[in-house]
């Protein structure tokens, strides 16, 4: 439209860096290293215990009220190095605010969750690892890095018993989207050494199906040819850390996507979903949607579209620079600002973006670029 055309325009100048807010957010932490025995401890917000408690992200407007961060400082974020004062306006927008939850509301998920099952850690050496030998001092943008690998994993270990947990812990270990290395190539036997190799074939994988799912290549490939899901032997893709060419045959593929999907509730809009097709909320809507078709939703992950609920004042800070940003920035352009800052960064790191499946019904190859 032309109201779209007219915004595009307008951020044109800055559109990498304004998509690049549209990936997980991490805030750089001021320690260099982390204590393994305190990694070991899972401090969940209460929007994750709602998760963990209910086995399904929820909406939650109504239940919330946003109040504005003001000792939030874009300069402690991976964006510290953004000039643009536009951009980060942008970024600081979405970035800054703190969320209050009705007493009622705050009651039942605290009654629920007293029923999840406590938080198990992941064996010592492993952590260690993680703590003396790789950078996981950063900050992911709702509290530290690990209280985000502690929830994925603690919902992996009740809601996807069939998997292995640590795929969760380590998901980001060999690269984050906007090219943040927790751990240096040159140490993957070392990694290797402390995992199985079904899981290393799960973690190596997972940033570049990340990738491929958030830049708009994956999901239409597979729909595209789901009507011969059955034959699928193998997915070809090339891992993001060092760009090797790696494999995952289909069941660890559609193992993989499950995985993806419980990533993807920890990034999902606060509330309002019936009018937010916010970029989270639309690939965890379809890759949901995809896994359920195909019968191959294995983690307990429950979604209803009837229980979205209409945007509430209460989901931002109320300042007009807030109004304005959501306003400017339609969904359909911010998917393709995002998608498009997904190849940038792969491209800057010299990693190919390609997926290649391979079906036993077929002599040659369907290849998605």
């Amino acid at each position: 439209s032309a109201q779209a055309a007219f915004t595009a325009s307008l951020l044109l100048p800055f559109a990498p860096l304004t998509a690049l807010l549209l990936l997980p957010a991490y805030r750089l932490a001021m320690c260099a290293t982390l204590d393994p025995a305190q990694m070991a401890v899972a401090h969940h917000d209460t929007r994750r215990k709602q998760a963990l408690a209910l086995g399904q992200p929820a909406d939650n407007a109504g239940v919330v009220t946003a109040e504005l961060n003001q000792s939030f400082d874009l300069d402690l974020t991976i964006f510290k190095n953004v000039r643009s004062r536009v951009s980060r306006l942008y970024q600081r927008t979405k970035l800054d605010m703190t969320f209050t939850w009705e007493e009622e509301a705050l009651r039942q998920i605290e009654e629920a969750y007293a029923n999840v099952p406590q938080h198990v850690s992941a064996d010592e050496p492993l952590l260690r690892f993680m703590a003396t030998e790789c950078d996981f001092a950063i900050e992911h943008a709702d509290g530290n890095f690990m209280d985000h690998l502690n929830f994925c994993q603690d919902y992996a270990t009740i809601h996807y018993p069939e998997a292995s947990a640590r795929v969760q812990l380590l998901h980001s270990i060999l690269g984050v989207g906007t090219n943040l290395f927790p751990m240096p190539a040159e140490k993957l036997p070392t990694l290797a050494s402390l995992i199985s190799a079904d899981e290393l074939a799960q973690i190596q994988a997972f940033p570049t199906v990340l990738r491929l799912i958030l830049s708009g290549l994956l999901l239409p490939l597979i729909e595209e040819n789901e009507a011969r899901l059955e034959t699928l032997t193998a997915v070809n893709m090339r891992r993001v850390i060092d760009n090797e060419r790696i494999h995952l045959s289909a069941e660890e593929l559609w193992q993989q996507l499950n995985h993806q999907l419980i990533h993807l509730i920890d990034f999902l809009p606060m509330g309002g979903w019936q009018d937010d097709q916010s970029y989270f909320l639309t690939h965890f809507l379809r890759l949901f949607a995809l896994l359920t078709r195909t019968n191959k939703l294995k983690a307990r992950v429950a979604y209803d579209a009837g229980s979205n609920r209409a945007a509430t004042s209460g989901l931002e800070p109320y300042t007009y620079r807030h109004w304005m940003i959501r306003k400017l920035i339609p969904a359909s352009l911010a998917e393709h600002l995002a998608a498009r800052a997904i190849r940038k960064f792969s491209a800057e790191v010299g990693h190919d973006l390609d997926v290649e499946m391979r079906f036993a019904d077929a002599p040659s190859d369907v290849i998605r670029t």
